[in-house]
């Protein structure tokens, strides 16, 4: 819902407009939200560098509109 809302307001503004979306079906450990990082879990360190590779792909597409 929040994808949507954010890509027509893009649309309307004539804005480039692109989300990564990440699933889990882990929502919560413990006391609270340690979504990137958890000790003993190397999950963290994968989404991590998801994140960096999502920025590098959102970089490379700008750059190539800009080329055209």
């Amino acid at each position: 819902m929040e994808c949507a809302g954010f890509a027509a307001a893009a649309k309307r503004m004539g804005l480039r407009f692109g989300q990564f979306l990440f699933f889990s079906d882990i929502l919560r450990i413990g006391d609270g939200w340690k979504w990137l990082l958890r000790q003993n879990d190397t999950s963290g360190v994968i989404k991590a560098r998801l994140i960096t590779i999502g920025i590098g792909i959102a970089n490379e597409l700008n750059q190539n509109k800009s080329e055209h």
